[in-house]
């Protein structure tokens, strides 16, 4: 059997964040599927920045939206058998407007209940917003689901 071709990737970071009640998503055409999904706001590390700040800019760029604060919640390897991309997921319960959308993107505000429903659905079929809207369900609503895991 022949070797695996492994692509390089410097990482990536997404944002479950909050407007209100709603989880901020956004609506995007992805070529390699040739469709358009709903995702949570994301990108790729640029030279020397921190997985938060990527989270940070990528938010503002997706969304307009600002986090007052970050929080890091998960980290994860998206295709380990292909790629050694790790993707850093980041809760914000705060955010601000403090500009527009990039041009070709959909920013669309869903009740948590609706965006559950929607993974079960198999309408969110994106990996990061399946494992980041989970992950963010105890930062969401503490009362409702388990105590998020300690970092290890």
């Amino acid at each position: 059997m022949g070797r695996a071709r492994i692509v390089g990737h410097p990482g990536s970071s997404a944002v479950v964040a909050m407007l209100g009640r709603g989880i901020i998503l956004v609506e995007q055409f992805r070529e390699a599927v040739g469709t358009r999904l709903l995702e949570i706001p994301a990108g790729t590390l640029e030279g020397g920045e921190s997985p938060e700040e990527c989270a940070r800019r990528e938010l503002v760029e997706e969304t307009g939206y600002e986090p007052r604060s970050l929080r890091w919640i998960y980290s994860f390897f998206p295709s380990p058998g292909t790629s050694d991309e790790q993707i850093h997921i980041y809760f914000a319960d705060s955010v601000r407007r403090i500009g527009e959308p990039e041009e070709g993107i959909k920013v669309v505000v869903m009740e948590v209940g609706d965006v559950l429903r929607l993974v079960r659905n198999g309408a969110i079929r994106d990996g990061k917003t399946v494992i980041g809207v989970l992950m963010a369900l105890p930062y969401i609503d503490p009362e409702k689901w388990p105590a998020p895991l300690e970092p290890r």
